[in-house]
């Protein structure tokens, strides 16, 4: 699930930031600052940049297992393949960061996964240790969002935790709802 999905349900009834931006003149045929005919027309207000992952391709890490994993895999290492932030990282900040990084270098759109939400698949194939409470959750976000601070990643942001909402198997899901408005507004403001 990506963060602008999450982000319309974070952000329901809110303003999107993307359409407060808008140029004196607006008016006047879409030019901003109507020309008077006595120079050349001057834009006011704020300035959109455009969002490299519009133009850029997606990261492929050449740190990833698949890359050497041999030759049988050598197409599959050729596509970009998100980073997984799980349990698996007590603090994903180093890992984020350094993939962040190599992205950048690349001058290529980091593509992650977050997914480490309190019982994420409701004690499926992906259980997790107990010790991961909302508050846990909370920090560990924090800390994701730490590491993508501008990076203009995409994250795809608990691909289990909508699909698992109301079921009777889960049992520590914690308020899944409020986690998930949590770490989409939280990663939406650190760039994401």
């Amino acid at each position: 699930m990506s963060t602008h999905f999450l982000r319309r349900i974070a952000t329901a009834g809110a303003t999107d930031e993307t359409t407060a931006h808008t140029t004196a003149g607006a008016s006047s045929g879409g030019r901003a600052g109507a020309s008077s005919g006595t120079g050349p027309e001057l834009r006011s207000g704020p300035q959109r940049v455009a969002d490299p992952r519009k133009t850029r391709a997606l990261f492929v890490d050449p740190m990833t297992r698949t890359a050497g994993a041999g030759p049988a895999f050598t197409r599959i290492a050729k596509k970009a393949q998100p980073l997984w932030l799980t349990d698996f990282y007590d603090n994903p900040t180093e890992a984020a960061s350094a993939y962040v990084a190599r992205a950048a270098a690349a001058q290529k759109t980091p593509l992650l996964v977050v997914y480490n939400i309190p019982d994420r698949d409701c004690g499926m194939y992906s259980s997790q240790d107990d010790q991961i409470t909302d508050r846990h959750y909370r920090r560990y976000v924090d800390n994701v969002a730490q590491a993508l601070d501008g990076s203009k990643s995409i994250v795809v942001l608990e691909p289990d935790a909508v699909a698992f909402i109301g079921s009777p198997t889960c049992a520590g899901v914690g308020d899944r709802l409020t986690l998930l408005r949590y770490a989409a507004r939280t990663l939406t403001m650190a760039g994401a």
